[in-house]
């Protein structure tokens, strides 16, 4: 299947602040992130269906929170303007297993193919580190999949720097969530009173008290 040609002569688009209106558009451009990283290896990226309602609840909630940025990219077109893109971070507490200090951390961001290349992500990414500069955040942390070189390096362009390599073993012990589709299982494991400890579609241990991450995944937004 071909994939659907760049936006040709279009208005550029304009990126704000989300609002409950876009909470199904999101979710939907969230859950297609989360088969994606499914697809890249399905040992590592859980899929919990359906995952539009629990993104749908999640997002929403992370509207009132006041440490959360969602942003989404939007295209005039004759049928009126529509969503091709969108990201959400949140500012994060000091992690002591991880050693890494409070951070504005880059859990989503997301363009529709037919936006890409046309400079809709790197708008999305400097807007949000904006709006994390703003909050007084004094770094930006995401993470990205070693396959995803488009991905990589449009955030080297724009000033991240590669850090960190995670990898995997699997030991033959399946772990059952219980149930709870993604992002209900990121508010479930949070710590009471303070920003979730990273969130996004992966689930893998913090090694103690400071929650079952759900590390950020950008994919696709070259």
């Amino acid at each position: 299947m071909s994939s659907p040609a760049p936006l040709a002569n279009a208005p550029p688009p304009s990126v704000r602040a989300a609002t409950r209106d876009d909470l199904p558009e999101m979710a939907r451009l969230a859950a297609q992130l989360v088969r994606l990283h499914h697809e890249f290896d399905p040992l590592r990226f859980f899929v919990q269906e359906p995952i539009e309602p629990g993104y749908t609840w999640w997002f929403g909630r992370e509207l009132q929170n006041p440490s959360a940025v969602l942003l989404v990219a939007e295209q005039p077109s004759s049928q009126g303007p529509r969503i091709v893109g969108y990201a959400y971070g949140c500012l994060e507490e000091r992690d002591w297993n991880a050693l890494l200090d409070a951070c504005a951390y880059l859990h989503d961001i997301l363009v529709t193919p037919e936006a890409r290349q046309t400079g809709v992500a790197a708008q999305l990414l400097e807007t949000i580190a904006e709006r994390f500069k703003e909050k007084g955040a004094p770094r930006m942390v995401l993470q990205t999949a070693t396959n995803n070189i488009a991905a990589q390096r449009l955030f080297k362009k724009h000033g991240f720097r590669e850090i960190m390599i995670e990898m995997t073993r699997e030991l033959g012990f399946a772990f059952e969530i219980g149930g709870h589709d993604v992002a209900h299982h990121r508010a479930r494991c949070a710590r009471p009173g303070l920003p979730s400890v990273r969130a996004r579609s992966q689930a893998r241990c913090a090694r103690s008290r400071e929650a079952l991450l759900f590390g950020a995944e950008m994919v696709q937004c070259a």
